[in-house]
């Protein structure tokens, strides 16, 4: 392993643990050089509105996915889980992340991909968006996933040979 080219990558959950990796701990090693995100949630108090105004079947309760990595619904511990959301973590030092997601997404809307975007933007940090048009959760519908694939793998070369 070359620890000079650390890269993460992850989708959903996986897309919200390597951003919180990569923007949690200031780093002035500069550990992870760069971040593929696919559909991540990124603001777990903004969640359940944004599932609601896409008309998915948002959950608040205690037995949903932020209360499961919480301990207890967002809404009742609000501190723990701005910390736990990376848009609240963004940062002018910020490693360059790309963020892909559906438009149709109703699990995990497009706005927590945007609402990041926007926040990284702000800070003055590298930060590029994807939307695609009509693609859930997961790429259901997304009309050419292998696209998809090639621009994270461009966007990762594009780091590697900077």
């Amino acid at each position: 392993m070359d620890a000079e080219r650390v890269y993460l990558w992850g989708e959903s959950a996986g897309a919200h643990l390597a951003l919180l990796a990569a923007l949690g701990v200031e780093d002035p090693a500069g550990a992870v050089q760069g971040v593929v995100a696919w559909f991540p949630p990124t603001d777990l108090l903004g969640l359940p509105d944004d599932v609601d105004m896409v008309g998915g079947a948002a959950d608040r309760g205690p037995d949903s996915r932020e209360a499961q990595l919480l301990g207890a619904a967002a809404h009742e511990v609000p501190d723990l889980a701005c910390a736990a959301s990376p848009v609240s973590l963004a940062r002018s030092d910020a490693p360059p992340i790309l963020l892909m997601h559906g438009e149709a997404d109703d699990m995990v809307p497009a706005r927590q991909s945007i609402r990041l975007a926007d926040a990284l933007t702000a800070a003055g940090a590298p930060v590029e968006l994807g939307l695609i048009p009509g693609a859930r959760h997961m790429w259901v519908d997304a009309s050419d996933v292998p696209a998809i694939v090639e621009r994270s793998l461009d966007f990762l070369t594009s780091l590697r040979d900077g």
